[in-house]
């Protein structure tokens, strides 16, 4: 009986180039809210920006692009704004609409336009290029491979499933707290702006909008360019994915780059520590594919003198 069934609205995703080759048949669903097998579709006023869950491209679509499908949504899952009740947004025509007539408005924005507004504000405080960047492991690095070994784990969603609910504590809260100890070790050296992006947080859960992992590394990769001039790299920083991707950015926008102690950390002193920490992982049978692309670009900087 459909009563046993779990559904959801979902559209398609329109970066057909990057799901297509993943899945073929189905293409890709982006889940929008929870539903039953007869409720009508929201009252959904015009198009609406989509953020997929899987590639992070966000895309318009039309009312007419909704379906239902039989999906059980996991407990995480958030809805789209526009399939919550009491939730006021700005659609794609630029009329602001609301599912109730109270309330301050909350606005949907593009990530560009997000980014925009989050540089408006650094403008305020930060002139061009005087900040300091305090690049510090979050999600992988020394901690999480240390953690998933103790734990006979080889991927994040292994560990999730062993620690469970201490996973925030012992891994994301552990390394937000050193990241900001290194911020205020750069602050007691005489930086007086630090930028720490651990403690940063585009998607607070109440609004249910988060950025995906690319939009988080393409907006710190911005700020490195535009408002700081050194970029410090914390202790074991060549064991992290966005540590690693935070080196190859303030190279590429030519800053300079430190180590934990303020010691140039030259091209090829990099290239040879990622190299051993590749090695490293990979004897313990981890898979480091983001690693080994970093890996590959820095010898190709390394090739140009």
């Amino acid at each position: 009986m459909w009563e046993d069934s779990s559904y959801c609205w979902v559209v398609t995703c329109k970066n057909h180039l990057y799901h297509i080759p993943r899945n073929f048949i189905y293409k890709h669903k982006i889940p929008l809210g929870a539903t039953d097998g007869v409720s009508p579709l929201p009252n959904l006023k015009g198009p609406f920006r989509v953020c997929c869950d899987m590639c992070g491209k966000m895309y318009v679509y039309r009312p007419s692009e909704v379906t239902r499908m039989e999906l059980e949504l996991p407990s995480s899952f958030v809805a789209h704004p526009l399939f919550r009740e009491g939730i006021n947004v700005i659609h794609h025509s630029g009329k602001e609409t609301s599912t109730v007539s109270e309330g301050p408005c909350k606005r949907a924005l593009l990530w560009e336009e997000e980014v925009e507004v989050l540089f408006s504000l650094l403008d305020c405080v930060i002139p061009q290029r005087e900040a300091v960047y305090a690049s510090s492991e979050v999600f992988t690095g020394k901690r999480f491979y240390d953690l998933c070994l103790d734990n006979e784990a080889r991927t994040a969603d292994e560990l999730q499933k062993k620690l469970g609910d201490q996973y925030r504590t012992v891994l994301l809260r552990k390394n937000t707290e050193k990241g900001l100890d290194f911020a205020t070790r750069l602050r007691d050296l005489g930086h007086k702006t630090v930028l720490m992006p651990a403690a940063f947080n585009a998607g607070p859960l109440k609004l249910g909008q988060n950025w995906s992992g690319k939009q988080y590394k393409d907006f710190w990769s911005l700020v490195v360019a535009k408002k700081c001039h050194i970029v410090y790299m914390n202790e074991g920083w060549q064991f992290s994915e966005a540590c690693v991707f935070d080196y190859l950015s303030g190279v590429k926008a030519g800053k300079r780059v430190l180590d934990h102690v303020g010691n140039p950390l030259i091209l090829e002193s990099a290239r040879k520590m990622l190299a051993t920490a590749v090695a490293r992982l990979e004897e313990f049978g981890f898979e480091v594919p983001k690693l080994h692309d970093a890996l590959v670009e820095l010898k190709s900087f390394s090739s140009l003198g």
